[in-house]
Protein backbone atom coordinates (compact mmCIF):
# COMPACT_ATOMS: atom_id res chain seq x y z
CA UNK A 1 0.00 0.00 0.00
CA UNK A 2 1.49 3.21 -1.07
CA UNK A 3 1.95 5.69 1.93
CA UNK A 4 -0.71 9.09 1.32
CA UNK A 5 1.52 12.18 0.91
CA UNK A 6 -0.01 14.80 3.35
CA UNK A 7 -1.27 18.40 2.46
CA UNK A 8 1.61 19.70 4.36
CA UNK A 9 4.14 18.21 2.75
CA UNK A 10 3.24 19.33 -0.22
CA UNK A 11 2.54 23.02 0.83
CA UNK A 12 6.27 22.63 2.72
CA UNK A 13 7.82 21.47 -0.82
CA UNK A 14 5.88 24.41 -2.78
CA UNK A 15 6.81 27.11 -0.09
CA UNK A 16 10.67 25.79 -0.70
CA UNK A 17 10.03 26.00 -4.67
CA UNK A 18 8.58 29.38 -4.85
CA UNK A 19 11.32 30.75 -2.23
CA UNK A 20 14.24 28.99 -3.72
CA UNK A 21 12.85 30.85 -7.58
CA UNK A 22 12.45 34.05 -6.16
CA UNK A 23 16.07 33.83 -4.55
CA UNK A 24 17.71 32.51 -7.70
CA UNK A 25 15.56 35.42 -9.42
CA UNK A 26 17.01 38.54 -6.84
CA UNK A 27 20.19 36.92 -6.68
CA UNK A 28 20.58 37.13 -10.53
CA UNK A 29 18.95 40.52 -10.41
CA UNK A 30 21.26 41.43 -7.76
CA UNK A 31 24.30 40.41 -9.71
CA UNK A 32 23.19 42.06 -12.63
CA UNK A 33 22.85 45.57 -10.64
CA UNK A 34 26.47 44.73 -9.34
CA UNK A 35 28.21 44.32 -13.00
CA UNK A 36 26.37 47.58 -14.10
CA UNK A 37 26.56 50.20 -11.36
CA UNK A 38 29.40 48.32 -8.38
CA UNK A 39 28.19 47.42 -4.78
CA UNK A 40 25.95 50.11 -2.46
CA UNK A 41 24.77 49.06 0.66
CA UNK A 42 20.72 48.22 -0.59
CA UNK A 43 22.64 45.77 -2.98
CA UNK A 44 24.61 43.87 -0.74
CA UNK A 45 21.17 44.02 1.46
CA UNK A 46 19.84 42.20 -1.18
CA UNK A 47 22.53 39.45 -2.10
CA UNK A 48 22.22 38.68 1.74
CA UNK A 49 18.71 38.44 1.80
CA UNK A 50 18.36 36.41 -1.17
CA UNK A 51 20.93 33.90 0.07
CA UNK A 52 19.21 34.02 3.33
CA UNK A 53 15.55 33.34 1.37
CA UNK A 54 17.72 30.10 -0.44
CA UNK A 55 18.58 28.56 3.12
CA UNK A 56 15.13 28.57 3.84
CA UNK A 57 14.22 27.41 1.07
CA UNK A 58 16.65 24.93 1.13
CA UNK A 59 16.39 24.16 5.15
CA UNK A 60 11.95 23.53 4.30
CA UNK A 61 13.06 20.70 1.75
CA UNK A 62 15.31 19.25 4.50
CA UNK A 63 12.08 19.70 7.17
CA UNK A 64 14.54 21.10 9.18
CA UNK A 65 13.52 23.09 12.63
CA UNK A 66 12.35 26.71 12.45
CA UNK A 67 12.14 26.53 8.00
CA UNK A 68 8.69 27.87 8.56
CA UNK A 69 10.16 30.95 10.59
CA UNK A 70 13.21 31.49 8.50
CA UNK A 71 11.43 31.27 5.15
CA UNK A 72 8.57 34.03 6.18
CA UNK A 73 10.74 36.61 7.79
CA UNK A 74 13.75 36.22 4.81
CA UNK A 75 11.17 36.73 2.23
CA UNK A 76 9.82 40.05 4.36
CA UNK A 77 13.01 41.11 4.64
CA UNK A 78 13.61 40.79 0.71
CA UNK A 79 10.52 42.18 0.00
CA UNK A 80 11.24 45.10 2.37
CA UNK A 81 14.49 45.69 0.74
CA UNK A 82 13.13 45.71 -2.74
CA UNK A 83 10.75 48.11 -1.87
CA UNK A 84 13.36 50.68 -0.06
CA UNK A 85 15.90 49.88 -3.08
CA UNK A 86 13.03 50.59 -6.10
CA UNK A 87 11.73 54.47 -3.80
CA UNK A 88 12.11 56.91 -6.39
CA UNK A 89 12.41 55.06 -9.17
CA UNK A 90 8.79 54.05 -10.19
CA UNK A 91 8.89 50.93 -10.74
CA UNK A 92 5.94 49.32 -10.28
CA UNK A 93 6.29 46.01 -11.45
CA UNK A 94 9.16 44.79 -9.47
CA UNK A 95 6.94 46.49 -6.05
CA UNK A 96 3.89 44.30 -6.92
CA UNK A 97 5.67 41.28 -8.03
CA UNK A 98 7.67 41.47 -4.85
CA UNK A 99 4.69 41.87 -2.68
CA UNK A 100 2.98 38.92 -4.33
CA UNK A 101 6.11 37.10 -4.00
CA UNK A 102 6.13 37.32 -0.26
CA UNK A 103 2.21 36.96 0.35
CA UNK A 104 2.37 33.63 -1.72
CA UNK A 105 5.42 32.16 0.19
CA UNK A 106 3.55 33.46 3.41
CA UNK A 107 0.70 31.70 2.67
CA UNK A 108 2.07 28.53 1.09
CA UNK A 109 4.12 27.84 4.24
CA UNK A 110 0.96 28.71 6.65
CA UNK A 111 -0.68 25.88 4.57
CA UNK A 112 2.34 23.59 5.55
CA UNK A 113 1.57 23.86 9.59
CA UNK A 114 3.49 21.87 11.82
CA UNK A 115 -0.29 19.71 12.96
CA UNK A 116 -0.19 18.53 9.31
CA UNK A 117 3.44 17.75 8.43
CA UNK A 118 2.49 13.81 9.92
CA UNK A 119 -1.82 13.89 8.96
CA UNK A 120 -2.27 15.02 12.24
CA UNK A 121 -1.15 12.63 14.31
CA UNK A 122 0.49 15.13 16.71
CA UNK A 123 -2.46 17.68 16.65
CA UNK A 124 -3.59 16.52 19.82
CA UNK A 125 -5.52 13.59 17.89
CA UNK A 126 -3.68 9.88 18.86
CA UNK A 127 -3.25 7.67 15.76
CA UNK A 128 -6.21 5.07 16.09
CA UNK A 129 -3.79 2.71 14.86
CA UNK A 130 -1.49 3.62 18.08
CA UNK A 131 -3.83 3.29 21.50
CA UNK A 132 -0.65 1.94 23.67
CA UNK A 133 -2.95 -1.50 23.71
CA UNK A 134 -1.03 -4.62 22.46
CA UNK A 135 -2.72 -6.33 20.08
CA UNK A 136 -4.77 -9.47 20.65
CA UNK A 137 -3.06 -12.83 19.71
CA UNK A 138 -4.63 -14.64 16.48
CA UNK A 139 -6.28 -17.58 17.82
CA UNK A 140 -4.92 -20.98 16.72
CA UNK A 141 -6.51 -24.21 17.02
Amino acid sequence: MATPISIANIARVAAGALALVWALVALGEALAALTARGVDVLLAAEIATAALLATGALMSFGRRRWWRFVLVIAAAALTVVRLVSVLGTGDTLLVATSVAMFVAIAVVAAAARPGNADGGRTAGRPNPRHTGVPPSRPHIS
